[in-house]
């Protein structure tokens, strides 16, 4: 008897073929079930090109929506929506109370808000700038933005900021920027426009 034929090797796709037929999976879940099945699977689902591609043609679904007047407050959707139990769940984990804001929330001044980040100004009496906070509530993180650099301001005034998503050429899409006409007051600059960078790796986690 002539011994088995040895198994044909496995043709390794290009990974564009491979995004095509992730992008056709039916739930985002049988994603991360991929993501785990293989490095080269892995790689391809969580490339940045992959994710583009996939919030393009699968928008994330409306959850609820955030009242940013004093006080701030998130209001779930609702039965019959579909979206109604995932909202439900969110409004029970996440903080949206901002308790772990730097020095409490009851300071802050909520400006915006995008994909799940809250983008917060806070004045000082006693300082000519005001501070900027992006947080997360789910996660309870948040990043105070520095000074901008080479302008000798300490801090932002005069402004009105607001979230916009960094694109590939503002941080990889890894972030998010925030155009803003900002004027300081203690040198005699102003610059127009001016995106401040921050990744989603700069968050600070607040420990209860």
């Amino acid at each position: 008897m002539s011994p088995p034929a040895a198994p044909a090797s496995l043709q390794v796709l290009p990974d564009e073929l491979l995004e095509d037929i992730f992008l056709r999976l039916d739930a985002v879940a049988d994603l991360a079930r991929g993501s785990a099945a293989c490095t080269d699977f892995r790689r391809v689902i969580s490339a940045r090109r992959f994710r583009r591609r996939l919030r393009f043609l699968r928008p994330a679904p409306v959850l609820g929506c955030l009242a940013l007047y004093a006080p701030v407050e998130f209001r779930p959707a609702e039965p019959p929506h579909r979206s109604a139990p995932a909202a439900r769940a969110l409004a029970q984990a996440a903080d949206f109370t901002f308790s772990f804001l730097p020095g409490g929330p009851n300071d802050w001044r909520a400006c915006d808000a995008r994909d799940g980040r809250v983008l917060f100004s806070r004045r000082s009496f006693t300082a000519v700038f005001a501070d900027l906070v992006v947080c997360d509530p789910l996660h309870r993180r948040y990043v105070q933005l520095s000074p901008v650099p080479g302008t000798g301001c300490s801090g932002y005034q005069d402004l009105d900021p607001f979230l916009d998503p960094a694109t590939d050429g503002e941080g990889g899409g890894a972030g998010f920027a925030i155009p803003s006409d900002l004027r300081c007051s203690a040198v005699p600059t102003r610059v127009r426009g001016l995106p401040l960078l921050f990744g989603h790796q700069d968050m600070v986690p607040h420990h209860v």
